[in-house]
């Protein structure tokens, strides 16, 4: 496990630590393997001694299913809810590469890119689409919480033939981390980064 993991591990066991001691041993059947558009929900605080221990397994769980899916496996997380809407997790920017692949597998119109000095894409060799702010506001709300970033974006509100891209660049190296985020959309093809301001 990562340190992530076992810092939250740590603090599982510490607050039903004595619930899990008490209860009985039971063998759990192996868990089916997730759906692909499976919606991650924390699992929430059970009354009785054998919900305290299915919780706890329950939230081990969804960080395997929600942080296994890239070469960092705490760096981000991508899920799908029922309704479409996705929510991109990112903890350190090493997860803006594993982010964007994984939304790339699902199918999804949306991108997430570095904005960094060294990029050379010229303005005009993608068809940039113009977009009011509250346009892009209906598409997707950005939130950053003590160096964790959180993307909930809307599909449904994309246009056909659209992807909207988010290009991030490190603002303070923290901790906690500040990220820096530049919302556009495009036709076609993407760009694989974007040209950050000096």
């Amino acid at each position: 496990m990562s340190s992530y993991e076992d810092r939250l591990w740590g603090e599982l066991v510490e607050q039903h630590g004595a619930l899990l001691a008490d209860a009985p041993a039971r063998k759990l059947a192996p868990a089916p393997a997730p759906a692909r558009r499976r919606r991650w929900v924390p699992a929430r605080r059970a009354a009785s001694l054998a919900g305290a221990a299915v919780a706890v397994a329950l939230a081990i769980g969804a960080i395997v299913i929600g942080f296994a899916s890239g070469p960092s496996t705490a760096a981000f997380a991508v899920a799908v809810s029922r309704d479409g809407t996705v929510t991109i997790t990112l903890r350190e920017l090493a997860g803006v590469n594993g982010a964007d692949e994984r939304l790339q597998e699902l199918g999804e119109p949306i991108r997430i890119i570095h904005a960094e000095r060294s990029c050379r894409v010229e303005p005009r060799e993608y068809d940039l689409v113009r977009q009011s702010a509250a346009e892009s506001r209906a598409i997707a709300e950005i939130e950053q919480r003590n160096g964790v970033t959180t993307l909930v974006v809307h599909p449904s509100k994309i246009a056909a033939g659209e992807t909207v891209v988010f290009a991030t660049r490190v603002l303070e190296a923290g901790p906690p981390l500040a990220l820096g985020w530049a919302q556009s959309a495009y036709r076609g093809a993407t760009p694989p980064c974007e040209a950050a301001e000096e």
